[in-house]
């Protein structure tokens, strides 16, 4: 406190200050006496200090001087401050929480992190102070509104803090939490660590119907939504009577935010629904590491070698059974003599039941040689017969034809290990 004295009467003076001060408050310097000659002034400098209690009320500064006392009077308005407190509660996302705001020990990008507080207010006051976050580059963040704090409350507050995608794995950007309100400001610095995210995110980008039959080209497109850049194979695998394979390079390498397009070449073997899964080999630790994606088809069914299965062609197959079954019949009227067969062959004639041969009439029809689907001619003695499709074959004594030599049966492609004798 300064007082500007001046001494108009013309005597000398010799003065004692003292003060009476509300309740909490005391002098803490200045109250020295001193001598003011007459016809002079002097500037008088008081210090005054509160101990968190002091009130308002009425100041008096005396001077003494002897048995004469001079006073100034004046007043304390005394304005009461909140005193803040800030205690961390927890960081929450994906559904978990953590005591701390490190949370696992990094914080992940693209994430909304949420932190929590207990605001308190230890004077005698109701404070109303507003939240706010002071973020550094990369960072997006609001925080939620503050009710009024009394003495001895706590009050939530809510701060969300978003980590940009773009940000380098390992940085450590920050962001300060601000409590303003009232004349009183309080702050609380929290520290981030970046964590390293691997990341995919998958797009189909056709749903129409496939033909049966047909091989079409399906494009899907891959995007790193992760923080860091990754090199992976490609693999392809479709669901039963579907096949796809990748049209190009099977390798991928994507940089943070890169896209790029996969060509798949895609045929269905049979009407109906199906599906397609591509996988990143050997990232087991990525999220959304594979992707599957349901197709439908239409038409005939197809055939192995992807050709449809002609309408004659099963007429003939139908014929043909029925000639074995004939054959059969007509081989039981042979001779054990005349039916011969070689000992060194791989083939081995199955046990046949057939009626006796009394039971089937005498007639002179005639019966036209079935056609060896291998070599395209007659077949006018003993044969071998597919019994998955009825196809007839020259058995290995006929040197003109090479039927010997298969493998698989022309027609539907069953093993000759299951060839019968006719």
């Amino acid at each position: 406190m300064l007082f500007a004295l001046e001494h108009r009467e013309n005597v000398d003076l010799s003065l004692t200050p003292s003060f009476e001060l509300p309740s909490g408050w005391a002098v803490t310097s200045g109250m020295e006496a001193f001598d003011l000659p007459w016809t002079s002034s002097k500037n008088l400098l008081f210090g005054i200090s509160g101990d968190g209690t002091g009130s308002s009320g009425q100041v008096k500064l005396h001077l003494d001087s002897g048995s004469d006392r001079m006073t100034w009077t004046g007043e304390f308005n005394v304005e009461l401050l909140a005193q803040p407190t800030i205690n961390f509660v927890q960081l929450a996302y994906d559904g978990q929480t953590w005591d701390t705001p490190f949370g696992p020990g990094s914080h992940p990008t693209g994430v909304p992190l949420q932190f929590t507080w207990l605001i308190g207010n230890e004077a005698n006051v109701e404070w109303q102070p507003t939240a706010s976050v002071s973020l550094s580059s990369g960072l997006f963040g609001e925080c939620s509104t503050l009710e009024a704090i009394g003495q001895g409350d706590l009050k939530p507050v809510t701060c969300t803090v978003i980590i940009s995608s773009s940000m380098e794995p390992l940085s450590e950007p920050s962001f300060v939490l601000k409590l303003a309100g009232d004349e009183v400001e309080s702050t609380q610095n929290i520290g981030l660590l970046v964590a390293t995210v691997v990341e995919s995110a998958w797009q189909m980008e056709r749903t129409t119907q496939l033909t049966t039959g047909a091989q079409e080209q399906i494009q899907v497109t891959l995007t790193n939504v992760g923080n860091t850049a990754y090199s992976h194979k490609i693999v392809v695998d479709g669901s039963k009577d579907w096949k796809a394979s990748i049209d190009g390079n099977d390798v991928l390498n994507l940089e943070s935010g890169e896209s790029t397009k996969i060509r798949l070449l895609v045929r269905a073997d049979r009407p109906g629904d199906g599906s397609i899964t591509l996988a990143l080999q050997g990232a087991e630790q990525m999220t959304n590491s594979s992707f599957t994606f349901s197709l439908s088809a239409v038409g005939e069914p197809t055939g192995t070698s992807g050709q449809s299965l002609p309408v004659g062609a099963i007429g003939v197959g139908a014929l043909l059974v029925a000639l074995l079954i004939v054959g059969l019949f007509l081989s039981r009227r042979k001779s054990e003599s005349d039916f011969t067969i070689d000992p060194s062959s791989k083939f081995t004639a199955p046990l046949v039941t057939v009626p006796p041969v009394s039971a089937v009439p005498q007639t002179s029809a005639t019966v036209h040689s079935p056609t060896c689907w291998s070599c395209r001619q007659a077949i006018t003695g003993p044969m071998l017969g597919c019994p998955g499709c009825g196809a007839r074959y020259h058995r290995k004594e006929v040197p003109s034809c090479t039927s010997n030599t298969l493998q698989q049966c022309v027609n539907c492609n069953a093993s000759t290990s299951t060839f019968v004798h006719a």
